[in-house]
């Protein structure tokens, strides 16, 4: 019986740990299908005894490709052994292991390959699977868990990477909240809240310490609000113009010749581009602007709109029969005045028609022949006296009196008066 005896000598540190131990073998002729492996502590000369104090595992295979797995969950000795039976050969040999996962070449042999490697547990990180990290719980951790152990994402900092960095110091204004950025205390500002909050109210000045308003050059007031120089920082001025300042703190504008506006962003036509037409004469008016002069019959900015048909000539005198707009006003207040007046008349003939007459009676007597009819109301008679008659009988007789007196009224009827010319 051929033993493939496998010596592997592993220096490590001496810690807990946690992890697997993995062998592959990849063979071209099986010729037993059972492997013994034994994990022991360290020995200068290999005694394959039962001795497997740190591990032991036997297996079948029934391919020429197999991984064995044992795990191990103790403190690992500075160095240790491994033997390894199979195929009835022996091989003995010294290597350091590293807990990477990539498999590290050892040998060929008897034409079979045989590699090993160590991965770790979960949770469980470095080259012997030593390093215990577990993954943030908590949404202050910033970290990740590497071969190292804990690894803090990039601006954090601290035991469980729950401090943040901040490169430029928050000072003693404020704190650092995050990774560069600062959280800054009251009546302070900036990116390391080195910058003071000026007076509320200060529009164009900046402070050296807080609730305090220092101008700007060109400002000036307790708020900084009062500008010294407008020219300098707000010069409206087009064309070649002028700033002035004025005693009010606005700006003026002087401007070229050829130039006018409130910030001589105009610029003044001439007679050559001013074009009057129809007859039109240019000329240049108090504003040193050029204006059009227009005959009779033309008028508008450029004498381009007619106004007067040449038809409407006086033949005799050669002018124009001109009805320009304030005679037809004229014509239209005239007609409104006749109007009220007619109604006023209208009003003044219907009134009198209706208004009761009154009349003065001195001889009053009933004859057969009456005229001028006239039926009123009693009350409504005027009169000055009777001589001879009254109204007194319930029949419209007249009864003789000698005395003054009024006709009363008679239950609010309607009589009929006759009385003669």
């Amino acid at each position: 019986m051929i033993y493939y005896i496998i010596l592997l000598l592993v220096i490590i540190s001496n810690v807990f740990s946690k992890g697997v131990f993995q062998i592959k073998i990849n063979t071209t002729t099986l010729i037993s299908s059972n492997i013994s492996v034994c994990i022991k502590e360290y020995q200068t000369i290999v005694v394959d005894d039962s001795s497997c104090r740190l591990g032991q595992k036997n297996f079948q295979i029934n391919s020429n490709f197999s991984i064995i797995s044992i795990p191990f969950d103790l403190t690992w000795p500075k160095a240790h052994s491994l033997i390894l039976k199979f195929n009835f050969t022996t091989y003995k040999n010294n290597h350091q292991i590293s807990g990477k996962t990539n498999w590290l070449y050892e040998t060929t042999l008897n034409n079979s390959l045989i590699e090993y490697r160590i991965i770790c547990s979960q949770n469980y990180y470095g080259n012997d699977c030593s390093k215990l990290c577990y993954p943030p719980i908590l949404k202050t951790e910033h970290f990740i868990c590497t071969d190292s152990g804990i690894q803090c994402d990039e601006g954090w900092s601290g035991k469980r990477c729950d401090i943040p960095i901040c490169k430029q110091s928050c000072g003693k204004n404020g704190k650092c909240v995050a990774p560069d950025k600062c959280y800054c205390y009251n009546l302070f500002k900036g990116e390391t809240c080195q910058e003071c909050i000026p007076l509320p109210g200060c529009q164009n000045g900046y402070c050296n310490k807080r609730n305090e308003c220092i101008c700007k050059e060109g400002w000036g007031g307790p708020l900084c609000n009062i500008n010294l120089n407008p020219c300098k920082t707000k010069n409206r001025c087009k064309n070649g113009g002028i700033c002035k300042n004025d005693k009010d703190g606005n700006t003026l504008c002087n401007c070229p010749l050829e130039f006018f506006g409130k910030y001589c962003e105009k610029k003044k036509l001439t007679c050559n581009e001013y074009k009057c037409m129809n007859g039109g004469k240019c000329l240049i008016d108090q504003n040193k602007a050029p204006k059009c002069q227009c005959n009779k019959i033309f008028g508008g900015k450029y004498c381009q709109i007619k106004l007067i048909d040449e038809s409407n000539m006086n033949l005799n005198g050669g002018h124009l029969l001109e009805m320009n707009i304030i005679n037809i006003m004229l014509l239209i207040v005239i007609a409104f005045i006749l109007i009220f007046v007619l109604i006023l008349f209208s009003i003044f003939v219907y009134r009198k028609q209706h208004t009761p007459k009154k009349i003065i009676i001195k001889d009053l007597r009933i004859t057969k022949k009456m005229e001028n009819l006239y039926t009123l109301e009693p009350e409504n008679l005027q009169f000055q006296t009777i001589n001879e008659e009254s109204t007194t009988s319930t029949d419209n007789t007249l009864v003789k009196s000698t005395e003054k007196t009024n006709i009363h009224q008679f239950d609010r009827n309607y009589y009929t008066i006759c009385y003669d010319y």
